[in-house]
């Protein structure tokens, strides 16, 4: 029994800030369709049909007929071309 030591106390930041997940406007859509499948036929159904479709998906990539992600553009940042005749 004497042997027994106690933890120390632990040092440096014990709640890291993680980064924040970029959300994009398909992540919307997806919850959204999620949710009209939930309140249409109930989770279970909703459920079931979704992993259908999960299905799909994979075996497309099994395929190799799957789709590239199309480049990511933050819209905020875009800014609309000033027409010519309106320059000085």
């Amino acid at each position: 029994m004497a042997e027994i030591k106690r933890w120390p106390k632990p040092s440096g930041n014990l709640n890291p800030n993680h980064p924040l997940r970029i959300d994009l406007a398909a992540d919307y859509g997806l919850l959204s369709a999620v949710q009209q499948l939930e309140g249409q036929w109930g989770t279970i159904e909703a459920y079931n049909r979704l992993v259908e479709h999960c299905d799909r998906l994979r075996d497309k990539v099994s395929q190799g007929t799957a789709q590239p992600p199309r480049e990511y553009v933050n819209a905020s940042y875009v800014r609309a071309t000033i027409p010519a005749h309106l320059k000085r």
